[in-house]
């Protein structure tokens, strides 16, 4: 049975392990998610348990975060599925999705009539496409992860390194925010990181073109003095060879970086740029 907290809901799950929502954040076993990570929450068909002739199959739980990743899990008691996405609503609106009616418009629940009442602990069961009418999932879900137009897109935001880094990413992130939360969040970290590289770039060639004129001028006034002019030109060398070589280097950290996001994205797997962690609210 389901009981209440001071600040939230807890109930047991049917893998032996407890879901609890204190405050801002949601406890699914071990697994801790703030609030601020769920991007969709909604009912799915739990197609592990054996669904007795002429009853609904038993419904579960199915979070999508922001980071593209998925949670599903089935309460022991079904009404806690409800309880729990009304109350996430209420914590988060955006997250509220139209419900069929709960289990007592359909009877008793699978598992107190006999059915499954149980799995052993640390077992999740499997959820798979089968969905019957009211149990699909939200907007934008997955229930085997990131469909494979999303790895596509996330792959080629990380890629546009080479043809169109700043752009690409920016149209798939603010596009896809709604429908593809998972090529979203990839093409969101690859702008930044992108955007970041190619302001340092920038920073480099205004700092060799300044390091440029100013050392020349300074050449002509020397020149001028009689010095030899040769001896000033080949001064501004080392300067002009180090700030290519910053720029070199910058453009291969970018360029290797990118690769790496790229074969993440195309696996359905989320990444996450160095220093960047903060992207995935």
């Amino acid at each position: 049975m389901s009981g209440t907290q001071r600040n939230g809901l807890s109930f047991p799950l049917r893998s032996g392990e407890i879901c609890a929502l204190t405050g801002d954040t949601l406890s699914v076993g071990q697994r801790q998610i703030p609030l601020s990570d769920l991007v969709a929450a909604g009912l799915v068909a739990d197609v592990s348990v054996p669904t007795p002739p002429g009853m609904p199959p038993t419904p579960g739980v199915s979070l999508r975060l922001s980071d593209g990743s998925s949670v599903a899990f089935t309460p022991m008691e079904q009404l806690d599925c409800w309880r729990l996405l009304q109350a996430l609503a209420a914590a988060r609106p955006a997250l509220a999705t139209p419900l069929p009616p709960p289990p007592s418009a359909y009877g008793p629940a699978v598992g107190s009539m006999g059915g499954p009442t149980g799995y052993a602990p640390g077992y999740t069961p499997g959820f798979a496409p089968g969905y019957a009418p009211g149990y699909a999932p939200p907007p934008g879900y997955g229930m085997g992860g990131p469909t494979e137009s999303e790895k596509t897109l996330a792959g080629l935001c990380h890629l546009s390194v080479f043809f169109a880094p700043i752009i690409l990413p920016l149209v798939i992130w603010l596009a896809m925010r709604r429908s593809q939360p998972y090529a979203s969040q990839q093409a969101k970290q690859a702008f930044w990181f992108h955007l970041s590289f190619g302001a340092l770039v920038f920073i480099a060639v205004i700092g060799m073109q300044a390091y440029f004129f100013t050392t020349a001028f300074a050449a002509v006034g020397t020149a001028s003095a009689g010095a030899d002019p040769i001896g000033i030109d080949l001064s501004l060398l080392p300067g002009i060879f180090a700030l290519y070589g910053v720029m070199i280097v910058l453009g291969l950290t970018d360029a290797v970086f990118s690769v790496i996001a790229a074969i993440q994205a195309f696996q359905g797997k989320p990444y996450h740029y160095p220093l960047l962690g903060w992207l995935s609210a």
